[in-house]
């Protein structure tokens, strides 16, 4: 039987506070305790599961149409495009006239969206409708993080350009790309330049590199040649992977590109692809001007491209079914391959016998039909947003909920995302949950130097909540458990000492504790868990040695 979603995210998060539990097991029972309490609450190390419910995007035109419009060169129909002959996206379209006007835009989709085809699109059209008029060298540049989304790219054009007679040409540049040409699955288009020989001996349209090796093409005499005033088009990839000092190079890097190749500004077309805009902290107002900051040219917020969905299909009148009882086990020992359960456990929860049996995610898809439950989750979930935020949802706008206790609510929320996602290629889900849980380690805990007091700081402060005394960064052996404070000696004699939470020491370091623990009996039960986990090494780590 595979294990549910639920029950999968449940174990994750068990074992992973199971692990911190073990790895930093205290020997002093109070500081135990209170770390063991910190660790089980809520957001503390874990936050999540947040759950978004997938939907089709808006679709526009087809690609047929704008040519046929006179809005996308005829030779861009030659391509094996991943949509064939479907309607674009709407935010494909919305990019692709954002970058045939000139202007630099940012696509920020979700991942299968095709943000690769809202750049291709128009960074192959302008290369066209450029080299009809004469324009030869590298026009665009594609600039990757690393080499393996580079590779990737590569893949992606050989697919679309091989065998077409497309007026088209590519190369990848980077530290190991005439190895990594020849080994990759797809074969080389025929216009691809296989070495780095090639492409300085017959610069390609496409220059497919990272942005570590553009640093040295711009240096190295035989590649800066490389880059003319041909220059028309600058694609990041992954945008959002650029930050603090990284970013700081890259807008640097970008501007040494833009001057070696003679561009004014206003003269580079900037495209980049980023994860899912956030709602809050300036939305596409603050991305908009990071991307500014980032290619030297002009982002307006318009043109931050998001996501548009497709209207949800109309349904029957909402019903509101009654509340359900549903168990912890039902959840835990949910099988979508028990197909008999599966619709058994739908019909406890919707109140109603399904009209046919087969295929299930149709049966299934029937009985959600008009469900008020499901439009409640479908606008609770059309954001990131937790179970616990739908139980709220269910107990204030449905009748019959506000008497539940939340882990009844739960329950139902969970259950319906469960039974609602069955489904395959040729019969649908009605749901399509998508579920993120975000891990994270213990940092900055401080200790209370009072030993009548020994608390535990978790979010770090120089001076103790609960008796005023002064507090210091906590240092665990991983090994024994023995506490310790970390401190810098700032005289000679070891009477100053300040807290430091330095990850390295050396001779102006002390770890100071009140008192030595016995071992005794605390090492066979961690022992024990130890091989509960079955990972025994990862408790072995820095602080054995710097203790």
């Amino acid at each position: 039987m595979s294990m549910s979603a639920v029950a999968a995210v449940r174990h994750l998060i068990e074992q992973y506070r199971r692990f911190l539990r073990t790895s930093y097991r205290f020997l002093d029972d109070r500081l135990r305790e209170q770390f063991e309490a910190h660790l089980a609450q809520a957001d503390v190390v874990v936050r999540g599961p947040y759950v978004t419910l997938s939907r089709d995007y808006d679709r526009a035109e087809t690609l047929q149409q704008l040519v046929d419009g006179g809005r996308a060169h005829p030779d861009l129909l030659k391509g094996h495009w991943p949509f064939a002959d479907q309607a674009l996206y709407r935010h494909q379209i919305e990019a692709f006239e954002a970058g045939r006007a000139g202007r630099s835009f940012v696509v920020t989709t979700g991942t299968g969206s095709g943000k690769t085809e809202a750049f291709l699109l128009p960074v192959l059209d302008g290369i066209l409708r450029r080299k009809e008029q004469g324009t030869r060298g590298v026009q665009a540049v594609l600039l990757y993080p690393m080499n393996a989304l580079a590779n990737d790219q590569l893949e992606r054009l050989r697919r679309l350009l091989r065998g077409t007679d497309l007026n088209l040409s590519y190369g990848l540049y980077t530290g190991d790309s005439d190895t990594a040409s020849q080994n990759l699955r797809e074969e080389p288009a025929e216009t691809e330049r296989l070495t780095r020989a090639a492409i300085r001996r017959d610069p390609p349209d496409i220059l497919l590199t990272n942005y570590k090796q553009l640093e040295f093409l711009l240096v190295r005499s035989e590649d800066r040649v490389l880059f003319t005033n041909a220059l028309r088009y600058l694609v990041l990839d992954e945008l959002h992977s650029y930050r603090g000092a990284l970013a700081t190079e890259i807008a640097c890097l970008i501007r040494r590109l833009k001057a070696h190749a003679g561009l004014a500004p206003g003269g580079l077309i900037a495209m980049g692809t980023s994860a899912t805009v956030a709602s809050g902290a300036g939305g596409a107002e603050a991305l908009a001007e990071f991307a500014t900051l980032l290619f030297g040219e002009t982002v307006q917020p318009s043109d931050i491209i998001a996501e548009r969905f497709a209207a949800c299909p109309t349904e029957e009148p909402p019903w509101i079914p009654p509340p359900p009882d549903i168990s912890e086990g039902d959840l835990l020992s949910f099988d979508a391959s028990d197909e008999a359960a599966v619709l058994r456990l739908a019909e406890r929860l919707t109140g109603r016998t399904a009209r046919s049996r087969a295929p299930l995610a149709d049966a299934i898809t029937d009985l959600l039909s008009g469900n008020a439950v499901v439009a409640v989750l479908e606008d609770v979930f059309s954001v990131p947003a937790s179970v616990a935020d739908a139980a709220a949802a269910l107990r204030s706008r449905l009748p019959g909920r506000a008497e539940r206790t939340e882990g009844e609510l739960r329950r139902e929320v969970e259950a319906y995302l469960l039974v609602g996602s069955v489904g395959d290629d040729d019969h649908l889900p009605r749901l399509r949950p998508k579920l993120h849980t975000f891990f994270h380690g213990v940092y900055d805990v401080w200790l209370c130097l009072n030993p009548e007091c020994r608390q535990l700081i978790p979010q770090g402060g120089a001076e103790c909540p609960k008796c005023g005394s002064a507090a210091r960064p906590a240092a665990l052996c991983r090994t024994c458990g023995q506490d310790f404070v970390k401190v810098r000696f700032e005289s000679e004699d070891g009477t100053a000492t300040v807290g430091t939470g330095d990850f390295y020491s050396d001779e102006r370091t002390g770890f100071l504790t009140p008192r030595i623990h016995e071992l005794a009996g605390l090492a066979a039960e961690s022992d024990q868990e130890d091989q509960d986990i079955g990972e025994p090494e990862l408790r072995l780590g820095d602080h054995r040695r710097r203790a």
